[in-house]
């Protein structure tokens, strides 16, 4: 699974950066995010700064939560607004698997398919 990150400013000739912040800890394990993909908005060159979180857990990670914090800065090429970096942090809960075998159904049916592969024979030999 995964979610987008997007950082924007409207001065439109700034560049936008979307980092992961690593003092908080940065990614999980599993998890990655995309190279920076940067686009133009409202006419812009490079003022919107987009990355994809994915994540992959495994088993053990099952009921546990991760925060993961991202920071957008501009270049403020020029200085229209303000510098400060924007952050903000996503909290991340590993569900536990619902899929699970049923032991009996499954066993129902392996027997069903076996008695349904024994009978077939002697139907065919009482139709010929």
């Amino acid at each position: 699974r995964g979610y987008l990150v997007r950082g924007w400013d409207p001065d439109i000739v700034d560049e936008v950066a979307v980092t992961v912040e690593a003092a908080s800890g940065g990614l999980p394990p599993g998890a990655f995010v995309s190279a920076q993909e940067t686009a133009g908005a409202g006419g812009g060159l490079s003022n919107v700064g987009v990355r994809w979180f994915n994540m992959t857990p495994d088993v053990t990670q099952a009921g546990k939560s991760f925060i993961t914090c991202y920071v957008v800065s501009n270049s403020n090429e020029l200085p229209l607004g303000p510098t400060t970096p924007a952050r903000r942090c996503i909290t991340l809960s590993v569900q536990t698997s619902l899929l699970a075998w049923d032991d009996a159904a499954a066993a129902a049916q392996v027997s069903a398919a076996s008695s349904a592969v024994t009978e077939a024979p002697e139907r065919e030999a009482r139709e010929t």
